[in-house]
């Protein structure tokens, strides 16, 4: 009797014994739902992480900076710790670089706008405008407020007058500026006129009078 409960305990003891063992990433090796969860939200779920070899409690097992879901959704090794200086499509773009920009690892061109990923500024969007800049300010029209679909660089010399903000817009925008708001001049027009209020002001000043304090008839009869 003694030795028939000794082999029941030993049977339960390596029954617990390799439980345990099936269990040591925390999984349940009774509960199905295991393995469809993704405890470590990499994108990866519990029996995928197992068939890559991957941490299922560690989104980023080889410690590359790159989640273990992204890696095999790119076709990259979610075990290799050196695959994020790695650069498969020649952009000149680590696969890091582009995991930081949200760009594909495995084509140069994400947006397909012509421009290389590496020096799109906007790589995500095919319809940035980049080789579009009517006014020549650096700022892509689709993303410039001066930007009006009449023309290039239209709203900059009617609103601002002097153009000095935007680089294609200045001569057109000191004309525009300065006739609409100061009754339609030129620069030179503007010159004389201050010149002959200086010269109106010396001669009211030798004779006598105060510009500031005569009347205009007294301004008159002195000149």
């Amino acid at each position: 009797m003694k030795t028939k409960m000794m082999s029941v305990l030993l049977a339960l003891f390596l029954a617990l014994s390799a439980v345990s063992a099936a269990s040591g990433d925390g999984s349940d090796p009774l509960d199905p739902s295991d393995g469809g969860a993704d405890w470590d939200g990499d994108g990866l779920t519990n029996a995928e992480e197992q068939t890559h070899g991957t941490n299922m409690n560690n989104a980023d097992s080889d410690g590359d900076g790159l989640p273990d879901g992204w890696e095999v959704s790119n076709g990259l090794n979610p075990t290799n710790g050196g695959d994020g200086n790695a650069d498969p499509d020649g952009d000149g773009l680590t696969n890091s670089q582009e995991y930081a920009k949200g760009t594909n690892p495995n084509n140069a061109d994400t947006d397909g706008d012509g421009k290389p990923d590496a020096t799109d500024q906007f790589p995500n969007d095919p319809n940035d405008g980049e080789y579009s800049d009517s006014d020549g300010d650096g700022i892509p029209d689709a993303y410039d407020p001066d930007f009006q679909e009449s023309g290039a660089g239209a709203g900059n010399g009617d609103t601002e007058g002097g153009g000095e903000s935007e680089a294609g817009g200045q001569g057109e925008g000191q004309g525009q500026g300065q006739g609409q708001g100061q009754g339609e001049g030129t620069p030179g027009e503007f010159k004389n006129e201050q010149r002959a209020i200086q010269e109106l002001t010396e001669q009211l000043a030798n004779a006598g009078v105060s510009s500031a304090s005569a009347p205009l008839g007294q301004a008159s009869d002195a000149i």
